[in-house]
């Protein structure tokens, strides 16, 4: 039967084909992978191992864009580095420039005072003649009150902050100086209300212009004596070494990862930091270490000698008021004795001063005993003759060598000063430039290995 047929084993036959061409084409349209090997089963997990590593290293398994980051970050670091150290190397340049500045000022407040004291004495002494006083004395002490003058004008112009103090002291020594004046006047003429304008003006020199005197001293001591003091030398090292250290972990970083014990770049980079660091540190630790010998050195010399000389000049006018005084000067002989040791304190060890201030003193132990003696004219004459080897020789001698001790002290003390800030200076913009070449080796270290990603 036809209806049967179908079920024949041919028709069978013809099915079978077809339903494989239909599996065929579905074979064709999807690609199924191969089942993975035991060696590619094996690699999965020291991928993951090696991606996990890399993120435990850089904090990314990416790491073109970790190398990215880190060297923005070094970049910041040796950026900071640098201007920590520079900050601390100017503040120790502000500090020295100021401080020799300050000791210049302080030199010249002493020698305003020694001035004023020398030109006292000068005065004292020369009255001591009566009439018309020696031409030589009469110059020597315009000079002095002429350098007065001018080291007023400097001193304010070079301190603002000493202006009013200055201003004050000036008045006082037009002053001082309109009263000698009268006093001389009255003294060639012969009339003795001319020793009372002289003793006026001196109490009011060492009463009233001492006092503005010493607060200037004072004022500049404290801004001299600051120079010598807050070159931080161990706080310049802390900034390098925390970067050294921090360029060291992340070339140890590096080497993990690309297998090359040294980064060229980040190398060159700690040796710049850590060059320049220690330049640094030696700078200041100079400078900390010149600052103490200044300190017991040439500046207690020159503040010690030019407190002698302005006590000495104190003691010279002391005399010659003894005499003025005729028989009443037992108070002007106590000064002088106390400012005869002020002298002797502050010439303490110093040889040359302390000889010619002995031999004055001998010179000033015979005038006293002339006049206790009652023989007032060879008293005046012992204080008033000049030759070599009397009273007032011999402390010329030691005023002329104090003012020469002290001129090379303050020379040498403002020369050291201004040495070491310039050295400072130079070390800052060193690592100010350091700073480029640091960046620009970094920058080169890690772009070499991005570029092995690349």
């Amino acid at each position: 039967m036809s209806s049967s047929g179908s079920w024949s084993p041919g028709a069978a036959q013809a099915a079978a084909p077809q339903t494989q061409q239909g599996a065929g084409s579905s074979a064709q349209g999807t690609v199924l992978a191969p089942p993975p090997t035991g060696e590619a089963l094996a690699a999965r997990p020291r991928q993951a191992e090696q991606s996990g590593t890399r993120r435990a290293l850089l904090g990314s398994s990416d790491i073109p864009s970790a190398l990215v980051r880190w060297q923005i970050v070094l970049t910041a670091a040796v950026i900071v580095w640098s201007l920590l150290t520079a900050a601390l190397l100017g503040n120790s340049f502000d500090k020295t420039r100021a401080g020799a500045a300050n000791t210049d000022q302080l030199t010249r407040i002493h020698a305003m005072e020694s001035s004023l004291f020398q030109a006292d004495a000068i005065a004292t002494n020369a009255f001591l003649v009566g009439g018309l006083e020696p031409a030589e004395q009469r110059m020597n002490y315009d000079a002095a009150l002429d350098q007065v003058s001018r080291l007023i004008v400097i001193s304010a112009e070079a301190q603002p902050a000493d202006r009013a103090a200055l201003a004050e002291l000036n008045r006082q020594v037009l002053t001082y100086a309109e009263q000698m004046q009268q006093a001389r006047a009255n003294n060639r003429q012969g009339l003795p209300v001319g020793a009372q304008y002289l003793r006026e003006a001196s109490d009011d020199l060492r009463s009233d212009t001492l006092g503005v005197l010493t607060a200037l001293v004072s004022a500049n001591e404290q801004r001299a004596t600051a120079a010598f003091s807050g070159h931080y030398w161990f706080l310049a090292l802390l900034p390098g070494i925390a970067l050294v250290l921090l360029l060291g972990w992340f070339n140890q970083r590096l080497a993990a990862i690309f297998r090359r014990r040294i980064n060229v770049g980040i190398a060159i980079a700690a040796a710049i930091v850590a060059a320049l660091t220690a330049a640094a540190g030696v700078v200041l630790a100079s400078l900390a270490s010149s600052a103490d010998e200044l300190r017991s050195g040439d500046y207690e010399t020159a503040s010690a000698i030019s407190a002698a000389r302005t006590a000495a000049n104190d003691a010279k006018a002391n005399e010659s008021l003894r005499l003025i005084a005729r028989g009443s000067g037992a108070e002007f002989e106590e000064q002088w004795e106390a400012a005869a040791a002020t002298v002797s304190e502050n010439i303490d060890g110093r040889s040359d001063l302390i000889s010619r201030w002995r031999e004055y003193a001998d010179g000033h132990e015979q005038i006293v005993a002339a006049d206790e003696a009652g023989d007032w004219d060879e008293a005046v004459r012992l204080a008033t003759a000049r030759d070599a080897g009397t009273a007032t020789a011999h402390f010329i001698d030691f005023d002329s060598e104090a003012e020469a001790q002290i001129g090379m002290a303050s020379k040498s003390l403002s020369t050291t000063l201004r040495l070491g800030s310039w050295q400072t200076a130079g070390v800052a913009l060193a690592t100010l430039l350091a700073m480029v070449a640091a960046v620009a080796a970094v920058s080169r270290g890690i772009t070499v290995r991005r570029r092995e990603f690349g």
